[in-house]
Formats: structure tokens, sequence, C-alpha cells
């Protein structure tokens, strides 16, 4: 008898497993986010080899995902008390192209009315807690962030990251957050030293109280 509730449990784990790591489409779904350059532009790619029109390919491969989300929450349904009560869920997402208009995040704090920045991705003259935003948590949040259905998120880490500053700096008055967006250079720009120059997106200043 034991034998055999060792067996159920061992199938009905590996049915949980399988059923998790199914992919999801996660933020990848919200319309908001295909405004992105990046998306557009493989969307065009698309829309020229299938020869179909730009709008009704994202409308079709909108309710195709929709379609597909909810069949997933389905099949996992049964499986959900059990994937969180023992601590196996997954949380792999589907992959998608290269991302061509990246974000870079930026920090900068304004001292009576001149900004310096404290932190930016990957460089190491702006590296206020660079240990924590190095973490893989941290890394992933920010690209998260760097999307439009991230904004609100964005916004509420910008008032964290202030907190801090604020804590630290007292002669600071002001903590700007932004992403710099620029698409990604060219093979020739890269070697003849012209990268794209980006703009500012998702700026945040948070005030000191």
């Amino acid at each position: 008898m034991r034998r055999h509730l060792i067996a159920v449990l061992v199938i009905f784990h590996a049915a949980a497993v399988c059923a998790s790591s199914i992919p999801s489409a996660g933020q990848g779904i919200s319309r908001s986010n295909w405004s992105d350059p990046t998306v557009q532009g493989e969307f065009e790619s698309w829309s020229r080899l299938l020869g179909v029109p730009s709008e009704a390919l994202q409308d079709w491969a909108h309710e195709a995902a929709v379609a597909v989300s909810d069949a997933r929450r389905a099949v996992l349904e049964p499986f959900d008390d059990y994937l969180d009560a023992t601590g196996t869920r997954q949380g792999w997402k589907m992959f998608v192209g290269a991302h061509r208009f990246p974000t870079r995040a930026e920090i900068a704090v304004r001292e009576g009315y001149a900004w310096t920045t404290v932190f930016r991705e990957r460089d190491a003259g702006a590296n206020w807690q660079a240990a924590r935003f190095d973490t893989e948590r941290m890394r992933a949040s920010i690209f998260a962030w760097g999307w439009p259905s991230g904004a609100k998120r964005w916004t509420s880490a910008c008032k964290t990251f202030a907190a801090a500053l604020f804590a630290e700096m007292a002669g600071i008055d002001a903590v700007r957050c932004q992403f710099i967006k620029a698409r990604t250079p060219t093979a020739a720009e890269v070697r003849a030293g012209t990268a794209p120059e980006g703009e500012a997106v998702f700026v945040r200043v948070v005030t000191r109280p």
C-alpha cells in the first residue's frame, strides 16, 4: 500500500512540475508593451513575411496569446495549492526576440540646481549600491520596469531609492530615476565609436519631504 501511495505522489508531482513548466507569456501579453519599437519591429518583419497587415497580425497574435494563457491557467489550476506549498512553481517565461531598443537605468540626485548621476547600469563611475543592483533579482526587476507595464512598479522603486539617498546625502533635495532608451548599435557603429544617442523615458522625480 505504501509503495502505491509513493507511486501516486511521484506521478502527481511529475505532472505538476510538467504543467508548471509550460511557458507563460507573462507581461508579454500586455498590449501596452507592444508599443515598444522592438516589438513593433518584430511585427513589421513578420507582417512582410506573411503578407498580412501588421494591425491584423497583432490582433490575431493577442487573441492567440490570451487563449494559450487561459488554457495554461486551466491546466495548472488542479496543482496550484501543491506547487505553492512545496515551492516548486516554475517562473519561466516564453523566450522573445533580440531587444533592439533596450533601456538603461539611471538614478541622479539634485543639489541646488545641479544633477549628479549616482547610478547607471554597467557604469563603474556611477555605482551607488552597485552590489545591490547587480543581483539577479534586481537585474530582472530593472528589465521589467523598463517596459510600459512596469510603470507603477518603477515609480514605487524610485521612491524607495530616493528614501535611501535622502538618508545618506543630507545636501540633496531631489532624486530622479529614469531609463535611457536607445537603438542597439550596429557593428560598424561600435567600431567607429558612434553609438546612437538615447532618449530619457519613464522619468520619475522625488523631492525631499
